[in-house]
């Protein structure tokens, strides 16, 4: 069950690792693979693999 707790979330992306501020959305499966969609500190929203994370931890607040 999905969460709604602001987290960092350190994952790889492209040639880069990312840390970020995020709020997860929802879980996702498609393309034999499992994504998780949230909105940043911003307010946009993106998706990731869940393979690509690297480490995560709970964030207190709420990004904004």
């Amino acid at each position: 069950m999905l969460r709604r707790i602001p987290l960092i979330l350190e994952y790889h992306a492209a040639t880069e690792t990312v840390r970020a501020r995020v709020l997860p959305l929802d879980v996702l499966t498609r393309d034999g693979a499992e994504w998780l969609k949230f909105s940043d500190e911003a307010g946009a929203i993106a998706e990731i693999r869940l393979d690509s994370i690297v480490a995560f931890d709970e964030s207190p607040g709420h990004p904004t």
